[in-house]
């Protein structure tokens, strides 16, 4: 793995703690499955940048970018399944919540939290890693 990746990877292990500890204040604070769903967002993000960079030696900032970059690499990668293949922008719907969309009506929910958790951390731990290798 190149030097410039380890960065990400560092950012998107913190931002895997982030949502482990907003769910844990969101018992208290239920606003925070907004904050844990964004926070799990970003760790799918920061670690679909790795194998970018790692295939392309592009170092891609922009959702819609790392978006597009990281699902044509994921469509070669037979490992990849379907479900994480999508999460990215999957879980880009719930950072729009969190971030400008939040009513009554419109809200990410704590069991919606915790499979995004989940998830991303299968995405983070397991699978970006075929791809950087």
């Amino acid at each position: 793995m190149k030097p410039e990746s380890q960065p990400l990877l560092a950012r998107a292990q913190q931002s895997l703690r982030e949502a482990r500890i907003c769910l844990e204040a969101a018992e208290t604070e239920p606003f925070m499955f907004h904050a844990s769903a964004r926070a799990s967002y970003y760790a799918a993000f920061h670690s679909a940048r790795v194998p970018i960079f790692e295939r392309t030696g592009k170092a891609t900032k922009t959702h819609s970018g790392v978006n597009t970059l990281f699902s044509q690499l994921a469509l070669n990668e037979p490992e990849f399944d379907v479900k994480l293949r999508a999460f990215l922008s999957a879980s880009y719907a719930y950072k729009t919540i969190a971030d400008y969309e939040w009513t009554p009506e419109i809200r990410v929910t704590r069991a919606r939290a915790i499979e995004l958790l989940d998830v991303s951390h299968q995405f983070v731990a397991t699978k970006t890693a075929i791809l950087a290798a």
